[in-house]
């Protein structure tokens, strides 16, 4: 059964909206209409606080974390490419990722029994770079932008 028969399987009256903003159909680099939320149920972030579409506010980071965590707990194995600060001569700081090649690599790559998928982890008001998207395209089907609004979304794909 594939992620997208699972996802709507589970979660029948889903939106095709938060299925093509997840990455399950169309090439998930849309950008979300008025509101798309069909009532799923929502993870806390550190803040608790409520954003315009009903969605508990999170910061990419803690989202990330939580999706780290979740998938190890279902067996998966984690990698993610952490920016690391470097210092110029005249004392300010800047970040750079130590990977060489094309920039806007999804921010996981995840691997389990053979399978190897991709998550590019956005809050809800994230926007995708262009160099993410070229990296979506590339990967055809095998990415998914995860926004703490579609958790359910990401916990079905996870299990």
């Amino acid at each position: 059964m594939s992620d997208l028969e699972r996802v709507k399987e589970k979660l029948p009256n889903i939106s095709e909206d938060v299925l093509r903003l997840s990455g399950l159909t169309g090439n998930g680099t849309e950008t979300y209409p008025n509101d798309p939320r069909n009532g799923t149920n929502r993870i806390k972030g550190k803040s608790g606080k409520v954003n315009k579409f009903n969605a508990v506010k999170m910061s990419e980071s803690d989202y990330q974390q939580t999706i780290i965590e979740y998938a190890q707990l279902r067996g998966w194995r984690v990698a993610h490419v952490r920016n690391v600060r470097i210092q110029r001569a005249n004392g300010t700081y800047y970040y750079e990722s130590p990977v060489q090649g094309d920039q806007g690599l999804p921010d996981l790559i995840l691997g389990r029994n053979g399978e190897v998928i991709f998550i590019e982890v956005k809050s809800d008001t994230g926007k995708l770079s262009d160099d993410q998207k070229k990296w979506i395209d590339a990967l055809a089907g095998r990415v998914y932008l995860a926004r703490p609004s579609n958790w359910d979304i990401i916990k079905i794909i996870l299990e």
